[in-house]
């Protein structure tokens, strides 16, 4: 028998922004074009899952 999966409470996105321009601490996450976090999260909605969408921001400590 298969074991169950564990249902995930959140999802996070990764790999949205634009790697080649530089992080700075107090200024805007540049994101890579045609990425779109708001289609990410009605995806995570529309699969059904209950999971809350955090989107990370750079220099901040995320703490589940």
């Amino acid at each position: 028998m298969a074991p169950l999966l564990r249902i995930p409470a959140f999802a996070v996105p990764i790999h949205f922004d634009d790697f080649f321009a530089p992080l700075r601490p107090g200024q805007p996450l540049k994101r890579m074009p045609g990425v779109g976090l708001d289609r990410f999260a009605e995806e995570v909605r529309r699969s059904g899952s209950q999971a809350t969408v955090i989107v990370p921001e750079p220099f901040v400590e995320m703490e589940f």
